[in-house]
């Protein structure tokens, strides 16, 4: 069912899905494509950006917390060998 059906403004998928995906794989390429003396310095963006018309501050918070976790498992991760 297309939650904007349901009454929602913005598809979770826009809301949350995509903003998730981007801030991981930007945390996953600082990962596995930076110096890490230089991490801290970085400019490449690796925040999480939500529409607070849409995700709370709580559940911004709480996925936010995931974020590195789920970052780290795609930076280490390899393509299957066929």
């Amino acid at each position: 069912m297309d939650s904007t059906r349901s009454g929602k403004r913005i598809p979770d998928a826009l809301s949350k899905t995509v903003p998730i995906w981007c801030a991981v794989i930007n945390r996953a390429h600082l990962i596995r494509h930076s110096n890490p003396a230089e991490k801290g310095n970085s400019a490449w963006d690796t925040k999480l950006y939500t529409p607070p018309s849409t995700v709370s501050r709580q559940e911004h918070d709480q996925i936010e917390q995931h974020l590195d976790d789920w970052a780290q498992a795609l930076a280490v991760s390899r393509e299957p060998s066929l």
